[in-house]
C-alpha cells in the first residue's frame, strides 16, 4: 500500500494522511506525445564527466586539501575564475596558505576598490605563484612583498622577481649588517633595551621598528629577534 504522510512539528514524527494503493488513484496519466527516454549507462557517465566541479563540492575540496579557514575558501570560491586562479598560483607558488593570503586580503581589496574581477586584473596566477616563491625563499620580507612589490606588480603587471631586481628589494639577511643595526637602534633606543630586560616584550617591536626603517624594511625579521635576544 502507497500514502500520502504529513510532518507533525510537535510529535517530530510523520503521519498518514491518505493511502492510495495503484497508480491510477493519483490520476496519472501517460502523455502520449511523449515518448518515453532510455539513457544508456555509458551515457550517464560521460554527461557526468562534463558537469564541472559544483560550488559546494569545491568548497568541501579546499577545506579537506589546503586546510584553509572557512571565510577564506569564501571568497576563493566567489566565482569559478577566482577558485581556477588560486589553484593555479597554488600550483606555481607551492604553498597554498600563503597563496591564499596574498589573494583574499590585498588581491581581493584592490578587485574591489577598482570594481573588477581578477581575470580583468593585471595579475596572473604565475605574479602569485612567483611572489609567493619568494617569500617562502626568503628573497624578500613579507612586508616588501606586500606593499612594494604588490603595488608595482599590480599597477604595472610587472613579475615580482623583476622588480626585486630593479628596486633592489633582496631581504638583508647578512648577520653583520643586521647586528650593526641591531647594535644602533639599541644605543638609539635605550629605555626599550631597559624595558626588555625588566620583562616587557613589547618593547622589543620597538628596536625591530627601528632596525626595519633603516634598512627600509629589508632586514630578516627572525634574525633581528635572534640577534636582539644575543646581544641583549
Amino acid at each position: 500500500m502507497k500514502e500520502t504522510r504529513g510532518w507533525d512539528a510537535e510529535s517530530q514524527k510523520t503521519v498518514s494522511q491518505r493511502s492510495k494503493e495503484q497508480a491510477h488513484d493519483y490520476r496519472y496519466f501517460p502523455e502520449p506525445d511523449l515518448p518515453p527516454v532510455i539513457t544508456e549507462e555509458d551515457t550517464v557517465d560521460q554527461l557526468r564527466k562534463m558537469v564541472p566541479e559544483l560550488p559546494f563540492s569545491r568548497r568541501k575540496r579546499f577545506e579537506e586539501e589546503f586546510k584553509l579557514h572557512v571565510d577564506d575558501i569564501a571568497v576563493l570560491t566567489e566565482s569559478a575564475e577566482m577558485a581556477d586562479f588560486f589553484e593555479k598560483a597554488v600550483e606555481l607558488g607551492g604553498d597554498a596558505k600563503l597563496v591564499s593570503s596574498f589573494t583574499t586580503t590585498i588581491l581581493q581589496k584592490h578587485l574591489n576598490e577598482d570594481g573588477i574581477e581578477v581575470q580583468d586584473s593585471k595579475i596572473t596566477p604565475e605574479h602569485i605563484g612567483e611572489l609567493v616563491k619568494l617569500v617562502g625563499e626568503g628573497t624578500i620580507s613579507n612586508n616588501i612583498a606586500k606593499s612594494t612589490v604588490f603595488e608595482k606588480m599590480y599597477a604595472e603587471g610587472t613579475m615580482p622577481g623583476e622588480i626585486v631586481k630593479s628596486e633592489g628589494l633582496e631581504q638583508i639577511s647578512d648577520t653583520s649588517a643586521i647586528e650593526a643595526a641591531v647594535k644602533a637602534a639599541m644605543e638609539a633606543n635605550p629605555k626599550a633595551v631597559e624595558d626588555i630586560k625588566n620583562g616587557k616584550e613589547k618593547a622589543i617591536g620597538a628596536i625591530v621598528g627601528a632596525v626595519m626603517k633603516e634598512t627600509k624594511g629589508q632586514a630578516n625579521p627572525q634574525m633581528i629577534n635572534e640577534c636582539l635576544k644575543k646581544l641583549l
